[in-house]
C-alpha cells in the first residue's frame, strides 16, 4: 500500500535553500574578444559573476566586458554603464516557485500537490533559463563564454529534492 507523506523539515529546507541560492553566484560571463579596454569606456571587465537575483530583477552589470555588443552594454549620457536590463522571466519563475513551495509548507504541511508543482516548475524553469543563455551565447561564437556557478546548480538540486519529497513512498 502506498501512502503519500512529506517530511515537513526536508521540504522546508529544500525550498529555503533554493531561494537562498538565488543570492549566490549563478553564472560567470567572460569575454575573450578584447585584449585591452576600448578608449571610451570608464570600466572594463573581462568577466563578471551574476547572481540569480540579478537575473530575476534585471540588475545585470553592463560592465560585463562586451562594449561593442549593444544588447549587453548600454552607455547612458554620462558614459556610465547602465545597470537596468529586462528581468529574465525564467529566473523569476523558479524564485516564485521556491517562495510558493516554502509558503505552502508553512501554511499547509500536509499538502503535497503544490510543493511538487513548485519543485517541477523550478527544475523546468532553470533548465529553460540555461537553454536560453546557452542559445544567446552561441550567437557570439567563441567570443563569449558562460560558466554556470554553484548557486545555479545548488538551486537546481534543491528543486529536484523538493520535487522528489512528495512522491508516494512504500510502507
Amino acid at each position: 500500500m502506498y501512502q503519500q507523506t512529506m517530511p515537513k523539515l526536508p521540504s522546508l529546507a529544500s525550498f529555503a535553500l533554493a531561494i537562498a541560492c538565488f543570492f549566490l553566484p549563478f553564472i560567470t560571463v567572460s569575454c575573450s574578444a578584447f585584449d585591452k579596454p576600448p578608449a571610451r569606456t570608464t570600466s572594463f571587465n573581462r568577466s563578471t559573476t551574476i547572481s540569480g537575483i540579478q537575473l530575476a530583477t534585471g540588475q545585470i552589470p553592463a560592465t560585463v566586458g562586451f562594449p561593442d555588443i549593444p544588447e549587453i552594454r548600454e552607455i547612458n549620457r554620462r558614459g556610465q554603464p547602465s545597470m537596468d536590463r529586462k528581468p529574465e522571466i525564467f529566473a523569476i519563475i523558479p524564485l516564485g516557485a521556491g517562495i510558493l513551495g516554502l509558503a505552502t509548507n508553512f501554511l499547509n504541511p500536509l499538502n503535497v500537490v503544490i510543493p511538487a508543482i513548485a519543485g517541477i516548475t523550478g527544475v523546468v524553469s532553470l533548465l529553460i533559463l540555461k537553454n536560453r543563455i546557452d542559445t544567446e551565447v552561441a550567437k557570439y561564437l567563441n567570443l563569449v563564454e558562460v560558466r554556470y556557478e554553484y548557486g545555479f546548480w545548488l538551486a537546481f538540486m534543491c528543486f529536484v529534492v523538493a520535487l522528489a519529497l512528495p512522491l508516494p513512498r512504500r510502507r
